[in-house]
């Protein structure tokens, strides 16, 4: 079934744009409500969006800049947000089961992973990059270089956090409300709290 055919058939989603070889796969099996989008560039081909059983969208904006990307939300899901996709070969994948009031993730030049049975609350930012460059002035070499964003299972974000470019939260973690990760962290079950946020507890464990 092709990508327009796909959203068509569906209530409760507009889409903007049809180009050769974008698919989508699942959207028929999905809950849907509010007013959902899919918005394609004028040069956007080969992108995938994979939507899982049983997934819920609420008001979700997906848009997609380029070719040969991916959005992946599992089984289960419920999602609320925007998700930008921009350049070439990027994925947005959110583990089944995963939970979101409101999200804005931004994957340009990297990629960004949320795992399994994660919980975000609302105005929650995941940026695998800055989009604009920093350099220095001597040098020209850049300052602030995109990275990943890897979000490990069972994993809370709180309300108004930010993930930065080449954050990794691992299993079982807790993102303090208004916090802002912009680095690697290795140590499970935690809270990360802060701006920048550092590891405030261990050997945590949370329930919905």
């Amino acid at each position: 079934m092709s990508f327009l055919d796909s959203v068509r058939a569906m209530n409760r989603v507009w889409v903007r744009g049809d180009r050769e070889g974008n698919t989508i796969h699942g959207l028929e099996q999905a809950r849907l409500s509010g007013f959902n989008r899919i918005e394609l560039d004028s040069k956007a081909v080969d992108n995938v969006i994979e939507i899982g059983e049983g997934a819920w969208l609420q008001s979700l904006r997906i848009r997609i800049v380029g070719r040969g990307n991916r959005v992946v939300i599992g089984a289960g899901c419920k999602w609320k947000g925007y998700i930008l996709v921009h350049g070439k070969g990027r994925q947005v994948k959110i583990g089944a089961g995963s939970t979101c009031i409101e999200s804005f993730i931004v994957c340009r030049e990297r990629d960004v992973t949320i795992g399994r049975n994660c919980m975000l609350s609302r105005q929650v930012e995941l940026r695998a990059t800055d989009v604009h460059r920093v350099f220095d002035r001597d040098t020209k070499e850049r300052l602030n270089p995109p990275a990943d964003v890897v979000v490990g299972d069972r994993v809370w974000i709180a309300a108004r956090s930010i993930l930065s470019k080449g954050s990794v939260v691992p299993d079982g973690c807790v993102v303090g409300a208004m916090s802002f990760v912009n680095r690697a962290f290795h140590e499970p079950h935690c809270v990360l709290a802060g701006v920048p946020a550092r590891v405030v507890r261990r050997n945590v464990a949370w329930k919905r």
